[in-house]
C-alpha cells in the first residue's frame, strides 16, 4: 500500500515514533498510492475509534498536520491555510472519500453528507474541531458558502451541492 514508516506511526498512535521520525526528516506531506497523508491515516483511525480519538490523536494533528494544501478548483490553484475551517473539513472529506466507494447505503453519487462529517467529528478534541463549530448550522454555512457555483467573496469552489446536505469535491 506504500505506506511511509511516518504514515504506519501515526495511524497506529505512536506518538514516540512520529516525533523520532519527524525529527529524522519524514516528510509529513507524503502520500500514499491513494493521495493520503499520515494526517489522513491517523483521521481514519480517530474517526473509527472515540479511544484513539480522544487519547493520542490531539498531540498527531499538531505533529503531522501540513501547514496548508493547495487544491485545483477549476482553473484556479487554491491554498488553504491549517487555521482556516475550510481546512479541516477538506482534509476531512479526503480522509472519508474511499468510504464514499465502500459502504452500504450512500447515494450512487458518492457524496458527503453533512451528518456523516459531523458523526465522524463526534469524538474529536476542541484543538482540532473546536465546539462551536461541530453544529449542523455551522458545517452547512461552510459547505453552502464553498460551493463551485456560489457568488461569494471568498468562495474557495471546492464542493458541489448534489442535493440538501450532500456534497461532492
Amino acid at each position: 500500500m506504500n505506506l511511509t514508516p511516518l504514515m504506519a506511526a501515526a495511524h497506529a498512535g505512536n506518538l514516540p515514533l512520529v516525533e523520532a521520525l519527524l525529527d529524522r526528516g519524514a516528510d509529513r506531506e507524503a502520500v500514499d498510492h491513494y493521495g493520503c497523508t499520515a494526517l489522513h491515516w491517523a483521521m481514519r483511525e480517530a474517526f473509527r475509534d472515540p479511544k484513539f480519538a480522544r487519547g493520542p490523536f490531539a498531540a498527531l494533528y499538531e505533529l503531522v498536520t501540513p501547514p496548508s494544501i493547495d487544491v485545483r478548483a477549476g482553473e484556479r490553484l487554491v491554498r488553504i491555510d491549517r487555521h482556516l475551517s475550510e481546512y479541516f473539513l477538506f482534509q476531512t472529506c479526503w480522509a472519508l472519500f474511499k468510504s464514499r466507494f465502500s459502504e452500504q447505503g450512500r447515494l450512487p453519487v458518492c457524496a458527503f453528507e453533512t451528518a456523516a462529517i459531523l458523526s465522524a467529528w463526534e469524538h474529536l478534541p476542541a484543538n482540532v474541531v473546536p465546539p462551536n463549530r461541530r453544529k449542523r448550522p455551522y458545517l452547512s454555512g461552510l459547505l453552502s458558502r464553498n460551493e463551485v457555483d456560489r457568488d461569494y467573496a471568498y468562495n474557495r469552489a471546492l464542493f458541489a451541492r448534489v442535493r440538501q446536505g450532500w456534497y461532492q469535491f
